[in-house]
């Protein structure tokens, strides 16, 4: 798992460390990311692809991939989606050649 996703135990109950907050932020724009290409297939009529293939960065591929693979079964089930685990290095190329999308 990831070094440093850790809370902090407080006078009031607990709160996240400087690098849990960060995670988390991250988490909420990846989920932000997955709502909007949601919605921008959910708006193309008739556009809608059989299959979908994603890319994550590798760390956090085993926290992402399943609550991607959830959401996106209760969404969209007519569509299948694959989830790939990259480095962040080889998503533009993915990209490019038409592999996954943005």
């Amino acid at each position: 798992m990831l070094a440093g996703w850790q809370l902090r135990r407080t006078g009031h109950g607990v709160e996240l460390t400087p690098a849990g907050a960060e995670f988390h932020s991250f988490a909420q724009e990846t989920l932000a990311n997955f709502e909007r290409t949601q919605q921008r297939i959910i708006e193309t009529e008739g556009a809608a692809p059989d299959q979908l293939t994603l890319s994550v960065p590798l760390r956090l591929g085993r926290l992402l991939i399943p609550v991607l693979h959830r959401n996106f079964a209760i969404a969209l089930p007519e569509i299948t989606l694959h989830v790939l685990e990259e480095g962040t290095d080889r998503a533009p190329e993915l990209m490019q050649s038409g592999q996954i999308v943005q």
